[in-house]
C-alpha cells in the first residue's frame, strides 16, 4: 500500500504542469528510470520505493513498538513521508529555501506518538525520500541537525510551548552548524548572520507548524493523545453512563479489570492510560442485552439462558463483542480503543455452552460444529490488548477463591496465562515470555494487596470450576441456578 501511494505521488498530474516540467529535477529518480521507457526501469522503480519502505518498516520494528505492527499506524506512517517528499518536490519546483521545509513534521508526529526513537527513524527516511523526489537541497547537515534536535528536545514534550521552544532551540543549533561551515567560505560576516536568522526562522516555522498540525498527525497516525484518554475516563461519558444504568454488574467487573490491567501495563512500559483506557469501554456490548449476563441480574431472576438451546446462548453472548464495536465507533470512540473490545475474547469459544452442546450432540449422535461457538473477534495485536485479555479472566476467576493467599492468587493467574498461550490467543500480541512472568508478578501482587474477605456469590462456583479450582478452593455452597442480590463478577 505504500508503494502504491508513493508511486501515485510520482505521478501526480501536478507534476505535469508546466510549472513542474520546468523543474524536472523535482520528479527526483522516479522521472529519470521512468525516461528510460523500459520494463527494467519500472522494476528499478519500484524496486527502489519497496526496498525503502520495507527498511524503514524494519527499523521501526527494532523498537518493538506493538502498534507499529498494525496496519493503520504503519499506513498512517508511510503518509507523513509521502506528506513532507511532497511538500519538497513542491519547494524545489518552487526554488524555494531548503530551510524553510518542515522536514521533520513526520518525524515529530512519529515522535509524539510513539515515541525519539522511532522519530529518529522517520527523520532519516523523510530525507531520503525528500531528495528522492528531487529536493536534493535538504541534503545539509544542518537540515538534519535541526530534524533531529527538534526530535530529541520535544521527545517527552506535550504543549505547544514544549513544540515553540524545540523549534527555537533547533533552528539556534542548525544556524551554528551552517554558519560553522560557511565560515571557511569567503561569506562575509553579514551574511552569516542573515543565514542565521533563516535557520533560526526556519526552525521556529517548524515549531509552530507542528504545534498546529499535531492532533490530525496522531490521528493519521492512529494514535490518541494522552487529553483525549482522560477524557474518555470522565464517568459522565455518555457510552459509560449507559454501562452504568444498563449493564451494572459489567461496568464493575470493567472497573476491577482498569485497576489491574493499569498496574500489569506499566510494569512492563506499556501504555497504562490507553490499557485503562479499553478496560471501561472493552465490555459496553453487554448493555445491549445485559440480562444475558450473569453479573446482570437480579436476586431470583430467570437467566434468560434457561429456555434456550446452547447454540442460541452463545449466538447471545458473542453479539456483545460485534454489537460492542458498532456502539463504540458510533460513539465517535477512538479506533485504538475500539481495538479492546474485538480482541477482549480473541477468537476463543464461548466454552460453557460449547461444553453443553458437546453433551446433547453425544446423546443426540449428531456431530458437534465448533465453530458456531467461537468468537468473532481478532487475537490481540498489541501487548496492552493482550494484557486486557488475560487480565478479564484473571479478575472474574479471583473472585472465587476463598480467602486467597499468594500461593493460590499464583497458581490461578499462571494457569489462566498458560491457557491463553496454549490456544495461541498472544501469539501476535508482541509479549515476550519475560514481559508475561512480569504480568504474571505484578498481578499477583496487586491482587494480594486488593484482597479483602469478600462474600462468595453461588454463580461463581460455576465459574471456579471452570479455570480448574478444587473445592477447598471455594467458598459457600449452593446451586448456580440461583443468582444473588450482589453481583460483582464478570465474563
Amino acid at each position: 500500500m505504500g508503494a502504491t501511494i508513493l508511486v501515485l505521488f510520482y505521478r501526480l498530474p501536478l507534476l505535469g504542469t508546466d510549472l513542474f516540467w520546468a523543474h524536472p529535477r523535482s520528479a527526483g529518480l522516479a522521472i529519470r528510470f521512468s525516461a528510460l521507457g523500459t520494463p527494467v526501469s519500472w522494476g528499478v522503480e519500484w524496486a527502489l520505493i519497496v526496498g525503502g519502505l520495507v527498511g524503514f518498516q524494519t527499523a521501526l520494528g527494532r523498537f518493538d513498538i506493538s502498534r507499529l505492527r498494525l496496519t493503520r499506524p504503519l499506513v498512517g506512517v508511510v503518509s507523513a513521508l509521502v506528506l513532507v517528499a511532497l511538500l519538497a518536490s513542491i519547494s524545489a519546483a518552487l526554488s524555494m529555501r531548503a530551510v524553510f521545509l518542515p522536514v521533520a513534521l513526520g518525524a515529530l508526529w512519529v515522535t509524539a506518538s510513539y515515541g525519539a526513537g522511532a522519530g529518529l527513524v522517520t527523520v532519516l527516511a523523510s530525507l531520503a525520500f525528500s531528495a528522492w523526489s528531487g529536493a536534493t537541497a535538504v541534503l545539509s547537515a544542518a537540515l538534519l541537525v535541526r530534524a533531529v534536535a527538534l526530535v530529541l528536545i520535544y521527545r517527552r514534550g506535550r504543549s505547544a510551548q514544549d513544540a515553540l521552544r524545540a523549534g527555537a532551540l533547533a533552528g539556534v543549533l542548525s544556524a551554528a552548524v551552517q554558519i560553522s561551515i560557511s565560515l571557511g567560505t569567503g561569506t562575509s560576516w553579514r551574511e552569516l548572520l542573515v543565514l542565521a536568522a533563516w535557520y533560526c526562522l526556519g526552525g521556529l516555522l517548524e515549531g509552530v507548524i507542528f504545534s498546529l498540525t499535531r492532533g490530525g498527525g496522531e490521528r493519521l497516525l492512529g494514535h490518541v493523545s494522552r487529553e483525549r484518554l482522560v477524557a474518555l475516563l470522565d464517568l459522565s461519558q455518555p457510552l459509560l453512563q449507559r454501562m452504568v444504568h444498563r449493564a451494572p454488574g459489567s461496568f464493575e467487573h470493567s472497573r476491577a479489570m482498569a485497576n489491574l490491567a493499569e498496574q500489569a501495563a506499566s510494569a512492563i512500559g506499556a501504555d497504562a492510560l490507553l490499557t485503562r483506557v479499553g478496560a471501561y469501554y472493552h465490555d459496553l456490548g453487554k448493555s445491549l442485552e445485559p440480562k444475558f449476563f450473569v453479573e446482570n441480574l437480579d436476586s431470583g431472576e430467570a437467566s434468560p439462558h434457561e429456555e434456550l438451546s446452547p447454540q442460541e446462548s452463545a449466538r447471545h453472548i458473542v453479539h456483545h463483542v460485534v454489537g460492542g464495536v458498532k456502539v463504540l465507533r458510533e460513539g465517535g470512540i477512538p479506533e485504538a480503543v475500539v481495538e479492546f473490545s474485538y480482541t477482549h475474547h480473541g477468537s476463543q469459544f464461548v466454552e460453557y455452552f460449547l461444553n453443553k452442546e458437546r453433551e446433547l450432540c453425544q446423546a443426540e449422535e449428531r456431530e458437534l460444529n465448533r465453530d458456531r461457538f467461537r468468537y468473532p473477534g481478532m487475537k490481540p495485536g498489541t501487548k496492552e490488548t493482550a494484557i486486557l485479555m488475560v487480565v478479564d479472566s484473571i479478575e472474574a476467576a479471583s473472585r472465587t477463591i476463598e480467602s486467597p493467599d499468594r500461593e493460590q492468587l499464583n497458581d490461578m493467574v499462571r494457569r489462566i496465562v498458560f491457557s491463553k498461550l496454549a490456544g495461541e490467543q498472544l501469539d501476535e500480541s508482541g509479549l515476550s515470555m519475560k514481559e508475561l512472568r512480569i504480568i504474571c508478578s505484578r498481578v499477583v501482587e496487586t491482587l494480594v494487596h486488593m484482597n479483602h474477605h469478600r462474600i462468595k456469590y453461588p454463580w461463581q462456583e460455576e465459574r471456579a470450576r471452570q479455570f480448574g479450582l478444587g473445592k477447598s478452593e471455594l467458598s459457600g455452597s449452593g446451586s448456580t441456578s440461583s443468582y444473588p442480590r450482589i453481583v460483582t463478577g464478570g465474563t
